[in-house]
């Protein structure tokens, strides 16, 4: 299911979404040292199925509110989600009628990106020896996630930008 957010139903739909589960990997307990990617999830999610640039703002300002409430270095969520849209979207036109698979596959170098970027700013910002290994484990998680959010999300597009609310 290949979308182009230009309806307000849809558009409604993804900023939605987005802010629950970002609302939702804020308060899951234990949490990661990256917390729990559920965020990440949505941003990799609405980067293949539908560029909108609002949610370039949306994931950078987000980004922001989650590094002050993780403790993280300021800049690093933002940096990351910034970096999935930009990989998801570029990718957006290969994905084009493929297989849910192939998207899930797809998902890893979005990730990858993401990732290596945040944990660079983590070792910038800390200026010190920051174990690649949490970020490793946080990329893993998303990645095994990332079918949940994508049945969620795809539930919540048809039953409310679909059919009407």
């Amino acid at each position: 299911m290949t979308l182009f957010v230009n309806d307000g139903r849809t558009r409604t739909v993804m900023h939605v979404s987005f802010l629950l589960l970002s609302w939702l990997s804020m308060l899951t307990l234990p949490p990661l040292p990256y917390g729990i990617p559920l965020l990440w999830c949505a941003c990799c999610y609405w980067a293949q199925h539908g560029t909108d640039h609002s949610l370039l703002v949306s994931s950078t300002i987000v980004g922001f509110v989650f590094d002050a409430v993780q403790g993280l270095t300021f800049g690093t969520w933002a940096l990351m989600l910034a970096a999935t849209f930009f990989v998801g979207a570029g990718a957006q036109s290969v994905l084009v009628g493929r297989p849910f698979w192939i998207r899930w596959l797809a998902t890893l170098p979005m990730l990858l990106v993401g990732g290596m970027l945040g944990w660079l700013l983590t070792l910038l910002g800390q200026s010190g020896n920051v174990s690649a290994g949490p970020m490793a484990i946080t990329i893993i998680t998303a990645f095994a996630l990332y079918p949940s959010i994508s049945m969620l999300i795809g539930y919540l597009l048809r039953r409310f930008a679909s059919q009407g609310v």
